[in-house]
């Protein structure tokens, strides 16, 4: 048993060290964008994807483009730290996710939704009619950190724009289980939210919310 756990030991150094190399981690963003963007059939592109035993994961500049090459969303950095031990137990836990400097659009026209290739890029082909039996999935995130986000909607059908502004956005102990499906987390702090509406009904004047920072520290679900 002590032999089975060292050797598990080993390989995981082993593998830390190895994605470790430059070389490794440029080979590794490019098969990924170019995964991305085949599976698509948009423009997906990634300045880096960085390894770090203490730090876990961190992604910088996605920028993802439709097939009409107009941008739908654009992250500065994305960090993940996962912890390692829950992956091999099969019960993935996440101390720390950080999302910083995005900005996303989504946008309603009279062809449909303009993530429509994201969706069925990465939706199931199996036409297969019998029924699939529907495993249970869970995963823990500790603490989320989300800064600096501008949101997008527009509704082109209906002349309604939306736009909303977060500065700073935290939730702590987020839990997420399939089968049945919820979603509950122990806090969630807001500050800086800001939103912009601007509808038909008004062409040339918009209303403009600004709300002082929100806090709800008694869980929701």
């Amino acid at each position: 048993m002590i032999r089975a756990v060292m050797g598990l030991i080993l390989i995981l150094l082993t593998i830390s060290l190895v994605l470790h190399l430059p070389t490794v981690q440029s080979f590794i963003t490019g098969k990924v964008a170019q995964y991305l963007s085949e599976t698509t059939h948009g423009n997906i592109s990634i300045e880096g994807i960085y390894f770090s035993i203490w730090n876990g994961i961190t992604i910088d500049q996605i920028r993802v483009r439709d097939p009409q090459d107009e941008e739908v969303l654009f992250a500065g950095q994305v960090q993940l730290n996962p912890n390692l031990w829950s992956l091999i137990l099969g019960a993935p836990e996440i101390q720390q996710l950080e999302l910083r400097d995005t900005k996303a659009k989504l946008q309603v026209d009279d062809d449909g939704l303009n993530i429509q290739f994201l969706i069925e890029g990465f939706s199931s082909d199996s036409t297969e009619s019998e029924p699939v039996e529907e495993s249970e999935f869970s995963l823990t995130i500790n603490n989320i950190l989300i800064q600096n986000v501008e949101f997008e909607y527009a509704s082109l059908p209906d002349s309604i724009q939306l736009d909303l502004v977060v500065d700073d956005l935290e939730i702590l102990d987020l839990s997420i289980s399939t089968n049945p499906n919820n979603i509950f987390g122990d806090d969630i702090s807001i500050n800086g939210l800001r939103v912009d509406i601007l509808s038909k009904g008004k062409p040339d004047q918009s209303d403009e919310f600004q709300l002082p920072p929100l806090n709800f520290g008694s869980g929701f679900e």
